[in-house]
């Protein structure tokens, strides 16, 4: 299996989105419970996460390469998954995701969100 490494801000509502995202993909499925899932909180730790260069958050990488950045969706989180699951080279999972055609970051005119 290969380590994914999820980097992400605390305070950040995709990543928030992410990680629910997460939480309930591992319930589904519990070959996901042995993957190696590395949280980085860039604004806990911004030295470890400076290895890991991005332009939006959350991004995942598969053994140091990135595969997702921006917007999390259940259907690309799962594609990262099942690519470290079945030790795919991280430019065919990064390639399957981005033919899923999903946005990347939110358009200009999207009010801000409220917890």
């Amino acid at each position: 299996m290969k380590k994914i490494t999820f980097v992400k801000l605390t305070y950040c509502p995709f990543c928030r989105k992410a990680e629910m995202l997460l939480q309930r993909l591992l319930k589904e499925n519990e070959d996901y419970c042995d993957l190696e899932i590395e949280r980085i909180a860039e604004d806990l730790d911004p030295e470890k996460a400076a290895g890991y260069p991005y332009e939006l958050v959350p991004n995942f990488w598969l053994d140091g390469e990135k595969v997702l950045e921006g917007i999390p969706y259940i259907l690309t989180l799962r594609d990262v998954l099942e690519g470290a699951l079945k030790h795919e080279e991280a430019s065919g999972v990064r390639d399957r995701v981005e033919a899923r055609g999903f946005p990347k970051a939110p358009p200009p005119d999207m009010p801000p969100f409220r917890d």
